[in-house]
């Protein structure tokens, strides 16, 4: 995916190559970003679950379907910049990054949350995690080659409209 390009452009390239390389690494951001939302929203998921445990633990029940608590839950997780700050809740959870519980495995769906254990849960949102932030690392990294081919792209504009009187 990121072959699009890893430094400056070949200079051989014609400017279709360089526009098709553009359009190229566009098109795997937006792949990427995709997959960073779906991420970021599963892990909001998972975090629910664990916030709503830690406060069972606290003697705090929430009754299922109470609308004010779901708006409460809605706005904050919607409203948060960044990703989860999920190891402070999960210290509170009492799952600490100890290594304690085996990662899940992340696949296509969410398995029902409230059939795994404390220790199963706190592995799922790590796992989720631990792909959040390869997936934004990957997605950073694409950044950087489209910074790279845009520059290139408006050098080469700029070098054969200058001959051009503008």
């Amino acid at each position: 995916m990121l072959s699009v390009v890893t430094s400056e452009p070949d200079p051989t390239l014609t400017d279709d190559d360089v526009r098709e390389r553009l359009r190229a690494a566009r098109r795997a951001e937006e792949d990427l970003s995709f997959q960073r939302r779906i991420l970021h929203g599963r892990i909001d998921v998972v975090r629910s679950e664990i916030l709503a445990r830690v406060d069972r633990g606290r003697g705090v029940d929430h009754v299922v379907g109470d609308l004010d608590d779901l708006v409460a839950r809605l706005k904050e997780a919607l409203t948060h910049k960044g990703p989860p700050p999920i190891e402070a809740e999960l210290a509170e959870f009492g799952h600490a990054d100890d290594g304690a519980g085996a990662p899940v495995t992340v696949e296509d769906e969410l398995p029902d949350l409230t059939e795994l254990s404390d220790s199963d849960l706190a592995g799922l949102v790590r796992s989720l995690g631990d792909e959040e932030r390869r997936t934004s690392a990957e997605r950073q990294e694409l950044h950087r080659a489209l910074d790279v081919l845009r520059a290139s792209h408006v050098a080469r504009l700029q070098k054969k409209f200058a001959g051009d009187g503008g």
